[in-house]
């Protein structure tokens, strides 16, 4: 057992012990030093496996939100195109662009609803999910796709 002196990083006095003690008190101001471990290797670890659990549920939620961002942009492009192109496709261009407004309006509350919420598990440092913001950025997402499908359409008609 050797003697060591480390510092209190409350006060910077000098803590004299031994190797042998893992944990320190500073006589001067009752700190409680560990001696070897970082403050990382202090805190309680939140359960594996429930970590696990909510790692699958964000990965399915990305694929959710991801596969409504695909289907809006078909519908959108697709409502687009047909609009410009021959008025004898005018019903389904319609069709097309109602679903792609139905996903412009009802996709981003769906997307921000169903975001996991780490929060909740013990000793984990993850933030509560920022609904209403998630929301409000995937529907200006899909606002700005509706524009550029608009405008792509706009140019097919010009090449047409």
């Amino acid at each position: 057992m050797a003697n060591i002196q480390i510092t209190c990083p409350s006060c910077n006095a000098s803590i004299d012990g031994d190797t042998s003690q893992s944990e320190f008190t500073c006589r001067y101001c009752g700190k409680t030093v560990s001696f070897g471990k970082s403050d990382a290797e202090l805190q309680p670890k939140p359960d594996p496996a429930v970590m696990a659990q909510y790692s699958a549920d964000m990965k399915k939620w990305k694929t959710l939100s991801a596969v409504i961002a695909v289907l809006k942009t078909v519908f959108s492009l697709g409502g687009w195109i047909t609009f410009f192109m021959d008025n004898k496709f005018i019903m389904l261009s319609l069709a097309l662009l109602g679903i792609a407004a139905l996903l412009l309006f009802a996709g981003p509350p769906v997307i921000a609803s169903n975001i996991p919420d780490g929060s909740t598990i013990p000793n984990s440092n993850i933030s509560p999910p920022k609904k209403a913001k998630t929301g409000i950025e995937f529907f200006l997402l899909f606002l700005f796709i509706a524009i550029v499908c608009f405008f792509i359409g706009a140019i097919v008609l010009a090449l047409h």
